[in-house]
């Protein structure tokens, strides 16, 4: 196995990892906010903004993906 193909593939096990996580996270936020829903009167807790923030990682990895398969 060469030095890149065990970066593309060490990248890509990091992705997946992180992806869990993130989808993990998120779900999670989500029965958060599905317990309070009997509190219909407290303002909404920026769950858009959240699933943003959450996202980018994972974007970002996905193009250092590519980038080094690419490189390859």
């Amino acid at each position: 196995m060469t030095f890149n193909m065990l970066l593309f593939t060490t990248a890509t096990i990091i992705l997946i990892i992180v992806s869990i996580l993130l989808a993990y996270s998120l779900v999670r936020a989500y029965w958060r906010l599905a317990r309070r829903q009997e509190n219909r009167d407290q303002p909404r807790s920026g769950l858009i903004l959240e699933t943003v923030w959450t996202l980018m990682p994972l974007g970002l990895l996905a193009v250092l993906l590519i980038l080094t398969f690419q490189a390859i």
